[in-house]
């Protein structure tokens, strides 16, 4: 049972490293001028010009783009979510009694 209770904890704080790492790369400007400003957004202002204009097989492509691009920001999302329900997981984890164990009250009053 103990290392079965090893593993969830090794989950959670891979969870959490995963958050922390997006958080970090979401900060860095090299990240938001390519991915965030030079890719998704530019391709979000550009739908419906390249939905109109385009070819039959361009409009597949373009499909496939947003597609990629819905599950990349779907994926930021979970793992930011993931990442927040880990490290309260760990919270609660660690104020928990282990195996039945207590701390010990101070006589101090």
């Amino acid at each position: 049972m103990e290392e079965n209770n090893t593993v969830d904890i090794e989950q959670l704080e891979y969870q959490v490293s995963l958050r922390d790492a997006l958080v970090e790369l979401s900060e860095n400007e090299s990240f938001k001028l390519l991915i965030e400003e030079g890719y998704i957004q530019n391709l979000k202002n550009n739908i419906p010009s390249n939905f109109v204009v385009g070819s039959d097989k361009d409009k597949e492509r373009m499909i496939g783009k947003i597609t990629s691009i819905g599950f990349l920001e779907r994926y930021f999302g979970e793992v930011m979510y993931n990442g927040n329900w880990a490290e309260q997981s760990l919270r609660t984890a660690n104020a928990a009694p282990i195996h039945g164990e207590y701390p010990e009250e101070s006589d101090e009053d």
